[in-house]
């Protein structure tokens, strides 16, 4: 699951740096930055999946 996650925070980062940034013609700036926070969501989520599952796999 923490794979998962952290491909689609990849995914949502390079979506965002190749969408299309632009300024309309009512001086209304177009970008989707909330996919910044979404992917560092996602990377964030990847981080605590992977440690809990490293800890709940340990044996003792």
């Amino acid at each position: 699951m923490s794979y998962l996650s952290f491909a689609l925070s990849i995914i949502l980062f390079i979506v965002y740096k190749f969408s299309n940034s632009y300024v309309d013609n009512n001086g209304i700036l177009i970008e989707y930055f909330y996919l910044l926070p979404i992917g560092y969501l996602f990377l964030y989520l990847s981080f605590i999946l992977f440690i809990v599952n490293r800890i709940n796999t340990k044996k003792y």
